[in-house]
């Protein structure tokens, strides 16, 4: 997560007058610390499945559903928090460089 928000910082914030005075945009919905919060919410999530899959309970459980469908659970309850991770790169618009050759879902 440290890593991520050194990037942010880097790569956003660190040339912040010259980003904005040379695309006429404004950056003031960059937020330091979303990474970090991201990244801490998935240790959570990790930690709490290591913890209840040791769950006589949850073992059963487990063990009565497919494997992908284990998986899909877990990774379903970190993609609410994705926005988290990927916003300081949206509100920057660090991928604007992308969108001329990757297809990008944007708000219109």
């Amino acid at each position: 997560g440290l890593f991520h928000e050194w990037l942010v910082y880097t790569v956003l914030l660190y040339n912040r007058t010259t980003i904005e005075t040379a695309t006429n945009k404004k950056m003031n919905d960059i937020l330091l610390g979303s990474n970090t919060a991201f990244f801490l919410w998935n240790f959570v999530v990790i930690v709490g499945e290591r913890i209840l899959a040791g769950s006589k309970f949850f073992r059963n459980l487990g063990s009565l559903m497919p494997r992908g469908l284990v998986t899909f659970m877990i990774i379903m309850t970190s993609l609410p928090c994705a926005h988290w991770f990927g916003n300081p790169y949206v509100k920057g618009n660090f991928f604007e460089d992308y969108e001329r050759c990757v297809p990008v879902v944007a708000k219109i």
